[in-house]
């Protein structure tokens, strides 16, 4: 029987070094492609749909972006605590300082 907790120690570990390699190369795009196919023809139960498997994939992107959205508001959280600017934090999401503040200036302690 498989270990859930040694199992996502792994998958951790496994996602770090992803993202170094993401460093190096840049591309997110094929690599939540390559994560939404995984976790659908992994979660396919029945025979192959097409269907099914686009509703799956569908369904593990927006659960990533999900995700994805509450770990950058806490990583700006961080930044601010650290006395970021709205600049700069603008700057690494790619919009403007005044976007950045109203997207996330209420969420900030």
């Amino acid at each position: 029987m498989t270990n859930p907790e040694k199992t996502r120690e792994e998958l951790k570990a496994a996602a770090f070094e992803l993202g170094r390699m993401l460093a190096q190369v840049g591309d997110f795009y094929d690599v939540a492609e390559e994560l939404a196919k995984g976790y659908a023809d992994d979660r396919m139960q029945e025979g192959p749909s097409d269907e099914r498997r686009v509703q799956l994939q569908i369904g593990a992107l927006n659960e990533l972006q999900s995700v994805s959205n509450e770990i950058i508001s806490w990583r700006v959280d961080d930044g601010r605590k650290l006395f970021m600017s709205w600049t700069q934090i603008g700057d690494a999401l790619d919009t403007s300082r005044q976007a950045a503040q109203q997207r996330f200036g209420a969420s900030t302690s």
